[in-house]
């Protein structure tokens, strides 16, 4: 199925991933909630065409220990949905456009005055590159295609440091309480965004964007 126009899944289960031709390549998308949860999902994601040649994948994770936080990941897929029709009288460009994206769900999650957060990843693609923008312990990850890992994008979480560190075995931080503890997220009163700088692409390249759901429960 070709993808003509922006595709938003706000706090869905699914039972099987759905694929879409984008750009110059194909896109699957999954989400569903945690299993046997007493809540609803948590997580919700987006892809937005912005031309022919450019697009935004965004995934957001709702806290699931705060109130809301469905609530929450739902408000930044609405939010980078709307400024991102016609954003170009207003925008010089997609940097611009994200980081407002950031600032502008953080307000409206914020006004809502019940400490409701969420994580939150954005990739800029291109035809010839990718660029990632995140809080949180949501990650982002390029891989070539014979699976090398290329790029991956920093967890603000206590593990995530421990692991960017190098000085700990992953296992060794599996095993110590808090490790999930997250350091920053949407919702805060001052935003600490990740910022990746354009990372040029190749043909069999995969962009891999997910939640914790995915981290917590397969290695690197």
């Amino acid at each position: 199925m070709i993808l003509d126009g922006p595709l938003l899944y706000k706090n869905k289960s699914m039972n099987d991933p759905e694929i879409f031709n984008f750009l110059n390549g194909t896109i699957g998308c999954f989400s569903t909630a945690y299993p046997n949860a007493e809540r609803d999902n948590q997580d919700s994601l987006a892809v937005i065409p912005i031309s022919e040649n450019e697009g935004l994948l965004i995934l957001a994770d709702g806290i699931g220990g705060h109130k809301a936080g469905d609530q929450a990941s739902k408000i930044v897929i609405e939010t980078f949905h709307k400024i991102a029709n016609n954003w170009k009288p207003k925008y010089k460009n997609l940097t611009e456009l994200i980081l407002d994206g950031f600032q502008v769900s953080n307000n409206n999650i914020r006004s809502l005055g019940i400490g409701a957060g969420t994580t939150l990843i954005v990739a800029e693609i291109s035809k010839a590159y990718v660029r990632f923008f995140n809080i949180g312990d949501s990650c982002g990850f390029l891989y070539g295609g014979k699976g090398n890992l290329k790029y991956k994008t920093l967890e603000h979480s206590a593990g995530g440091l421990a692991k960017s560190s190098q000085l700990f075995k992953e296992k060794e931080i599996e095993e110590k309480k808090g490790n999930n503890e997250l350091l920053h997220a949407l919702g805060d009163e001052i935003l600490q965004i990740g910022i990746s700088s354009p990372i040029e692409t190749s043909t069999r390249d995969l962009i891999l964007l997910c939640s914790d759901g995915l981290t917590s429960n397969l290695t690197e």
